[in-house]
């Protein structure tokens, strides 16, 4: 009996023992979460990160990402968010805020209640969002201090507050740590929040630690016997999948970023002229976007008529859609690449030639496919997306005059390629915008686009619209809004109407440069000083671009001499624009790749007035600076007029000097001439007389 007693006596205490620690670990890690929940110092910081509130992949289709970034909104309506940036590789979103105050008081409603489903921490480093597919979360954390060393509980105390962690390790002589964590979770946030933090005098670069791969057996599967049926059951596998898998890629990548808000980005910081007013040139766009499609369309417009920035606000939130910026483009493979990358078009070529160049040296003939095939099967897999669409995508080529360029390079085999590239670009394009598909659209900021393009068959009717700068009272108005909104108050002291005219005066209407001034008087500079660094840059850039830096007759390798634009300048500091036949004939002598270069190089541009081709500078303010070169800057002007005069006697003397040598030619020619017929004139007359002797 009393060994009974002891045995229960001994079970229950057992029992009473596993409970007390359960309990006991449940209460110290409530301590230790409560303790290092939040950081002792405050941050100086306007951006939280919202752990584990994004959909998961599977569920990004359709309108799940919507209904969290809608009740997230909801839950903050009091405060301003400027932007959500959605991250569902790790679970969560960055949420910005106008000022650190309103991101610290809305941490501290989304982390109160109980049946909250998400935790916001502030962001205290500078994170770097990437959506790389080989880099996955992970539990463990990988530190490196730049800096002095770390303790032990100096770096506990850091991440802790992210969530429960497993285990700590330092190595002071690679000065680094690990850090691994209960969760991913907890784990994400510590990455998104710590990254870039400085501790003291010690910098923390933080990263996820590499997973762990599978090695292949190679000893195995070295015999050709088990390599070449392997291979190619790989091969055959992947080309029968491939087509799906890259369908899936590309209807994830068009979808998710249809859905960032690329509008918010811009309302922060006051935004640009397209989004700040809906003009008349964006209805007319909408008008023609949200109609049926029924050609290919290209808007052409000069340098900084915020054409890019239009269409992104147009594109915003539309699905399926795309804007391609081709602007760093110098070669076939880098459009390639491009258009891969942004529409998402995974596996890449890169993998699939990585993984034929391996098989063709087992199989004779497994080589790598054309770039024609290349291309003809992105495209391929675009319009098989576009089927998935409610209403008519629209894919934009921004810039695309880069691209165009490649037809006249000197390398015959990237003519080769670009032409083969525009050819199946331009039949795909009619075919799905003649079938209402989708609306296929090219920018650009050069006018020769548009000759480049008609001459392939599907684009010989090619509508085309014009983008120009905007009236100066609208001008006017737009500095004036952004004044009283944006400009601190000491500045917009300073900006009387008056000013607001001079600075119209000098900038004009193009969208850019008054986005630029705005800029500059932000950040401190007085309307005055912010207009003559503009005015000086412009002209350097004159300078520098137009007569290559040297000064009166050194030769520079352009298609332009200094004296054809010097000659350019003098006839635009009388009137703005000039006609361009009668410039090409009396300045340039019919030398059009010169006038077309310069108008590459954004110092000069074409406009159409009144039905005619004209020729002006490439902004309202580059027109300040060609008439500011020449009257302020005496040395420089009159040292240009001598040189220009001085290459018009030289050119002069020439054609006389060739006019004398043709003349001393002739002369000698019919010298000759008459020696010969006096020579033979006195043979004959000797004839005679021995004839009559």
């Amino acid at each position: 009996m009393l060994g009974l007693f002891n045995s229960s006596g001994e079970s229950l205490r057992r029992q009473l023992t596993q409970q007390t620690r359960v309990q006991l670990g449940k209460v110290t890690s409530a301590l230790f979460s409560r303790f290092y929940s939040v950081s002792a110092k405050a941050v100086n910081s306007s951006t939280l990160w919202l752990s584990d509130s994004a959909p998961r992949y599977w569920t990004l289709f359709g309108s799940s990402i919507q209904k969290r970034e809608d009740a997230v909104r909801k839950q903050l309506e009091k405060y301003y968010i400027t932007k959500i940036v959605w991250s569902p590789k790790q679970y969560g979103c960055y949420l910005h805020f106008l000022n650190p105050k309103e991101a610290q008081m809305a941490s501290r409603v989304l982390n109160q209640g109980k049946k909250k489903t998400s935790t916001a921490f502030v962001v205290e480093g500078n994170p770097f969002t990437e959506d790389l597919v080989d880099r996955r979360p992970t539990l463990m954390l990988q530190l490196k201090l730049k800096g002095p060393m770390l303790t032990d509980e100096e770096i506990f105390s850091q991440f802790r507050r992210f969530g429960k962690m497993r285990d700590l390790t330092i190595d002071e002589k690679a000065a680094t740590a690990k850090v691994v964590f209960d969760s991913i979770h907890s784990a994400n946030a510590a990455m998104n929040c710590m990254h870039l933090k400085k501790i003291g005098e010690t910098m923390l670069e933080v990263s996820y630690a590499p997973y762990a791969r599978f090695k292949i057996p190679w000893d195995v599967i070295a015999s050709p016997r088990l390599i070449v049926p392997i291979a190619g059951a790989t091969i055959t596998t992947i080309t029968l999948l491939i087509d799906t898998i890259r369908l899936y890629f590309v209807t994830q990548k068009l979808t998710l970023e249809s859905a960032v808000d690329f509008v918010g980005e811009q309302a922060a910081s006051g935004g640009t002229w397209a989004t700040h007013k809906v003009t008349t040139k964006e209805e007319e766009l909408k008008k023609i976007l949200d109609a049926p499609p029924s050609n290919v369309l290209l808007v052409v417009g000069p340098k900084g008529t915020d054409k890019s920035s239009l269409f992104k606000k147009l594109l915003a939130r539309r699905m399926f859609s795309v804007r391609i910026d081709c602007s760093q483009v110098d070669t076939v493979q880098e459009f390639m690449d491009l258009v891969v990358h942004d529409i998402g078009f995974r596996p890449s070529f890169t993998t699939i030639n990585t993984l034929l160049s391996w098989f063709s040296s087992i199989v004779p003939g497994a080589g790598q496919a054309s770039v024609e095939s290349q291309f003809r099967s992105v495209l391929r897999a675009l319009e098989r997306t576009y089927l998935l669409a409610r209403a008519p995508p629209v894919i934009a080529f921004d810039e695309i005059e880069h691209f165009l360029r490649l037809l006249d390079s000197d390398n015959k085999d990237e003519v080769r390629k670009a032409t083969a590239i525009l050819k199946l670009l331009s039949s795909w394009s009619a075919r799905l915008a003649q079938s209402g598909t989708a609306h296929i659209v090219f920018i650009s900021n050069s006018t020769f686009s548009e000759a480049a393009l008609r001459k392939f068959d599907a684009f010989k009717t090619l509508p085309v619209v014009h983008m120009s700068d905007i009236s100066k009272e609208e001008a006017k108005g737009y500095m004036q809004l952004q004044t009283k909104q944006h400009l601190p108050k000491p500045i917009r002291d300073t900006l009387t109407d008056t000013k607001v005219n001079e600075i119209v005066d000098l900038v004009g209407g193009r969208p850019a440069d008054l986005d630029y001034m705005l800029w500059l008087m932000k950040n401190g500079r007085a309307p005055t000083e912010a207009m003559d660094q503009m005015l000086e840059d412009a002209k350097k850039v004159v300078r520098r671009k137009g007569f290559g830096g040297e000064l009166f007759g050194k030769v520079v390798k352009t298609p332009w001499t200094q004296s054809h634009l010097w000659k350019t300048m003098r006839l635009l500091q009388k009137q703005d624009n000039v006609p361009y036949d009668s410039l090409l004939v009396s300045v340039f002598e019919g030398n059009e790749v010169a006038l077309q270069a310069l108008i590459e190089q954004n110092l000069l541009s074409i406009a159409i007035l009144d039905g005619k081709k004209t020729v002006s500078a490439h902004s309202p303010l580059y027109l300040a600076a060609f008439r500011n070169i020449m009257s302020r800057e005496k040395e420089f002007s009159t040292g240009m007029d001598k040189f220009v005069k001085e290459a018009e006697i030289t050119k002069e003397l020439g054609k006389i000097e060739v006019l004398e040598n043709e003349l001393v030619r002739l002369g000698r020619y019919m010298y000759n001439e008459s020696k010969l017929g006096l020579e033979s004139k006195g043979r004959e007359t000797k004839k005679l007389m021995v004839k009559t002797m």
